[in-house]
């Protein structure tokens, strides 16, 4: 059944991206600034979900890891980010200069030679502001070179983007990494710090 399943994923999946990449539609999560009175929206977080028209609603635990798998993400993750920064700018011209927008780019993007070219035409046909835009990449980025993942993500900052590790805390990285990385945001998760809470308690009455 799983197997059928699959199958069925990866045939619909072809289709869709054959198709302009039309089912995946890009959802966004809003990002606050807590250091400002009442909290106001700074920007968003471009999430991708995929609305099948053969499968219905596929969650995206369920279809991401197939779309790498098959290199399928290339064409998918291309079109978030054309479609995030397209709407980046509508906010912008319409009322909010300061809004930015997040967008994930998985490992099998970020190690085409054309990343960074594939960034550069986004900012250009949808005249974004390169300051607005701020790329998400993982903490897998760690396994591999990480002087050559350096130099990737200077030539991406020299577009004038941002650059944010996502989940820190999770995976491979460790703080001497951090160092070596050309990193403006460091975006810790969430299992990481839930009990710093405890940790400060247990400090302070060790220390009574």
């Amino acid at each position: 059944k799983n197997i059928a399943r699959r199958l069925d994923m990866e045939k619909a999946m072809r289709q869709a991206v054959e198709d302009g990449c039309k089912e995946f539609e890009v959802y966004y999560q809003p990002l606050v600034d807590v250091s400002k009175p009442e909290h106001p929206v700074c920007g968003a977080e471009a999430l991708v979900r995929w609305n099948s028209k053969e499968l219905g609603f596929v969650q995206p635990l369920d279809f991401v890891p197939l779309a790498e798998y098959l290199g399928l993400i290339v064409p998918i993750g291309k079109h978030v980010l054309y479609e995030a920064c397209r709407r980046c700018r509508h906010w912008n011209d319409f009322g909010h200069p300061e809004y930015t927008v997040n967008v994930n780019l998985s490992l099998v993007q970020l190690i085409r030679e054309d990343i960074v070219e594939t960034v550069k035409g986004a900012l250009d046909e949808t005249g974004l502001n390169p300051e607005n835009l701020t790329l998400e990449v993982t903490e897998g980025l760690a396994i591999h070179d990480v002087e050559s993942v350096s130099n990737l993500l200077k030539k991406l900052k020299e577009l004038g983007v941002k650059v944010a590790l996502d989940d820190f805390g999770t995976g491979y990285s460790s703080l001497n990494c951090l160092k070596r990385l050309p990193l403006d945001v460091i975006k810790i998760d969430k299992s990481f710090i839930d009990n710093v809470g405890d940790i400060k308690k247990t400090i302070n009455n060790t220390i009574a």
